[in-house]
């Protein structure tokens, strides 16, 4: 299915791309482990422009219809980063499977940094 557009026989159902990146942000966040969503400089701008704009999260669709999500993050000190990362995995595949059916080809995890305690 492609996030943006199904046919029922009802009419068209729309999921935006930003309904996925917000779901990815609360399972993100809900992470432990996870101190934060990284953020550049700028990302405040573009929150304020776009109040859908979720930084940390960016979703890309291929040529197949296969969703690709890139999910940046900071670190709590004395976490497994190996784990952590393992773990928004997990959340983000849940989380996003309970809310939509599309093929997530990957989601990547990046780890920007460490949040001293």
């Amino acid at each position: 299915m492609r996030p943006e557009s199904t046919k029922t026989a009802l009419g068209n159902i729309k999921i935006h791309k930003n309904v996925i990146s917000s779901t990815c942000s609360i399972a993100t966040l809900d992470t432990e482990g996870v101190s934060a969503l990284y953020t550049k400089p700028g990302d405040e701008l573009l929150r304020i422009i776009n109040k859908e704009y979720k930084p940390g999260v960016k979703i890309s669709i291929d040529k197949n219809n296969e969703v690709v999500i890139n999910i940046s993050i900071i670190v709590k000190y004395g976490h497994n980063l190996s784990q952590v990362a393992s773990k928004v995995q997990e959340n983000a595949r849940l989380a996003i499977d309970k809310i939509v059916d599309i093929n997530i080809k990957d989601i990547n995890v990046i780890v920007k940094g460490l949040e001293r305690r």
